[in-house]
């Protein structure tokens, strides 16, 4: 039973920290989003809550680039 509840333990360690990271460009401005969860919508467009500013965000044209966890906190708490 010991070893069983180790595995267990293990199992969802590793799960939750596989967890995607994003930094998202809009290239028409510069702008930079950090988000954990980006969703495809029809035409191109993607959906994000921004970290920093807890704001909903679409934007038509992107760059989706999937980052290291170091990297997302450092642009999310950057002052």
């Amino acid at each position: 039973m010991k070893n069983y509840m180790i595995v267990m333990l293990l199992c969802v360690l590793c799960l939750c920290g596989c967890s995607p990271y994003y930094r998202i460009t809009d290239p028409a401005t510069d702008h930079v989003y950090y988000a954990r969860d980006v969703k495809n919508l029809s035409g191109g467009a993607v959906k994000l809550e921004d970290e920093r500013s807890g704001k909903i965000v679409t934007l038509q044209n992107s760059e989706v680039e999937k980052i290291a966890e170091e990297a997302y906190n450092q642009g999310v708490y950057a002052k």
